[in-house]
């Protein structure tokens, strides 16, 4: 069974969230398009990085789901309060699909980032 110890990279989320939302509010008709990536990436990235070796699969899904669910929230929350207007990258959908696609890219991103051995120290230099 894993354990997640206190570390500060499980707070890099809500990090990014409240800047998201920050930003949004001081100007409402700017569109911050990293910030749903970076939300909905950091959760199952963070995790990674907290355990130090790869995750595996129902902590992988179940990390990003948790990014896009964050990514969900903020959006729901800027939306009704009228604060996520401006260009979109999407044709139709307006800005809330927008937030949600991109959010869901991250967490796919994330998710494979954190599921696979990257940067391992297998082999050894002579």
């Amino acid at each position: 069974m894993l354990r997640f110890r206190h570390n500060l990279y499980v707070y890099v989320s809500g990090t990014f969230g409240i800047i998201w939302v920050l930003m949004t509010w001081q100007r409402p008709g700017t569109s911050y398009y990293m910030f749903p990536l970076l939300i909905s990436a950091a959760v199952p990235v963070s995790y990674r990085l907290v355990i130090g070796r790869a995750l595996p699969l129902h902590f992988t899904v179940g990390s990003s789901v948790a990014g896009l669910f964050n990514v969900l929230m903020l959006s729901g929350i800027l939306a009704i309060s009228g604060k996520l207007d401006g260009p979109t990258l999407l044709p139709t959908g307006g800005n809330v699909v927008d937030s949600l696609s991109l959010g869901l890219i991250g967490a796919i991103i994330g998710g494979f980032l954190a599921m696979f051995e990257i940067g391992s120290n297998r082999t050894q230099w002579i």
